[in-house]
């Protein structure tokens, strides 16, 4: 593939009425294992372990600490990743203090964090001046956890239930409990999991679209702003909702292992190790290294 070949504009503009920031499919000259999308600026973990960040540094969100990583998570001016000790180590102006101990899986809100440490519990942390209890998880073993953009969080029990916590108050119609769930994502003001039998359900506010996903099967969801994204068994995202920035506007090549969005853009990993992203980019968080 040719360097032009690397920046494929969008077909159209969706709203020709609000002049938008035409965005491309940009695609990155290193490796990666993992990519991890904030509001802002982005990281991912290299083949080698490294972590590379672009975009908003402002509080040097993109300047990561040397060593080496197993799992990165963005919030809006904050970074954390596990290392190989699985034990989290948080940069830029992380919320409050890091919590100690050893992690097997995190989730970074805007401005609060969670993380399922080895004992199959949630420890949660934020600012106190953002509190709605999003920082507040209950007690018992878990499965998986998500940390909602602004003020809830949710998780999966070991009893395959769903519980969230925080400011709730938009999550209206959940889904059946009989429903066993393997994966959650917390969106802004909705909820997007991943079932059993790879279908993706979405509940809470409705606005543009956001939990009516597309029907097929599915191996990967992330919920963001007014948009969500997905990974089909096949290897191919798709993302529905208000097509902010042209998210909606997937990469047509390739097949891919793992998406994540947050804000107005989104970042997925190619099965040849390749980031790719797309959508708002004024602060480069679109174009990775």
């Amino acid at each position: 593939m040719t360097p032009i070949q690397e920046l494929i504009p969008t077909k159209k503009e969706t709203d020709t009425s609000t002049p938008k920031e035409i965005p491309l499919w940009r695609v990155s000259t290193r490796d990666f294992q993992q990519v991890s999308s904030g509001l802002s600026h982005s990281c991912g973990v290299t083949t080698a372990g490294e972590i590379l960040c672009w975009g908003n540094n402002t509080y040097d969100q993109s300047t990561p600490p040397k060593g080496s990583f197993t799992q990165i998570a963005v919030g809006l001016y904050f970074s954390c990743a596990l290392d190989t000790a699985d034990e989290l180590q948080c940069w830029g102006a992380p919320p409050s203090k890091t919590p100690s101990g050893t992690f097997s899986q995190l989730d970074m809100g805007e401005y609060h964090g969670c993380a399922l440490d080895v004992d199959n519990a949630v420890t949660c942390w934020g600012p106190t001046s953002f509190d709605n209890g999003q920082a507040s998880p209950p007690d018992g073993e878990f499965l998986f956890v998500s940390s909602g953009e602004e003020y809830f969080s949710c998780a999966i029990t070991s009893s395959n239930d769903i519980v969230c916590w925080g400011y709730t108050n938009s999550l209206t119609d959940p889904p059946p409990s009989e429903i066993t769930f393997t994966q959650l994502s917390a969106g802004n003001r909705h909820v997007c999991g991943l079932t059993d039998t790879s279908e993706i359900i979405c509940w809470g506010d409705p606005t543009a679209g956001v939990t009516l996903p597309p029907k097929g099967s599915f191996i990967d969801v992330r919920s963001g702003s007014s948009d969500n994204c997905a990974l089909t068994s096949t290897g191919e995202i798709t993302c529905w909702g208000g097509d902010s920035y042209g998210i909606n506007n997937t990469p047509e090549e390739g097949r891919f292992t793992q998406v994540s969005i947050q804000g107005l853009h989104s970042c997925a990993l190619r099965d040849d190790n390749k980031v790719v992203c797309w959508g708002w980019d004024v602060h480069g968080q679109s174009s990775p290294p």
